[in-house]
């Protein structure tokens, strides 16, 4: 082969790279998007450093239907909890309490009512997703979090901002 053929091959190749890299969903690192008036928001976590992280981080969403898928795409299972972050000391006191389910028989969302926003998407394995039911979501702070045990002390929180 020449070399004007090699480089205009090699030219071909990366133009097709970068077309099919634009060309990726937009749930390849998370996101949002509207589908049947419905906000779709995908959290995800990785693998490697990502493991312990729900990317996107620090999401900006608007008040209203929504519906939260969680793919987790590392090694370990995983927990997405939507808790109402109004109240640090709240949420604190949930923490406490989901750490200390075992011992005290307690469930922290009962301990701590109303706190948890939905029912959790739990025990979501490694390479599988979980769907939450479609709910309306107030203006607010909120956190995402998970609560398997060492997850949370490792970083695996991120909050949510909804705006009207």
């Amino acid at each position: 082969m020449k070399p004007r053929q090699l480089t205009l091959l090699l030219l071909a190749g990366v133009v097709l790279l970068v077309v099919a890299a634009c060309a990726a969903p937009a749930t390849s690192s998370g996101g949002v998007k509207m589908e049947n008036g419905v906000q779709q928001v995908t959290v995800i976590s990785g693998t490697g450093a990502d493991e312990y992280k729900f990317l996107p981080a620090g999401l900006t969403l608007s008040a209203g239907k929504t519906q939260i898928t969680y793919e987790n795409r590392g090694g370990l299972v995983h927990e997405l909890m939507l808790l109402d972050n109004q109240d640090p000391a709240k949420i604190q006191q949930f923490i406490d309490a989901h750490m200390n389910e075992d011992a005290s028989g307690e469930m922290a969302e009962d301990a701590v009512p109303g706190i948890l926003v939905i029912p959790e998407l739990e025990d979501v394995e490694a390479g599988t997703s979980q769907t939450s039911d479609a709910f309306e979501l107030a203006p607010g702070s909120y956190m995402i979090a998970c609560m398997k045990p060492g997850h949370y002390e490792a970083g695996m929180y991120s909050t949510f901002t909804i705006t009207n």
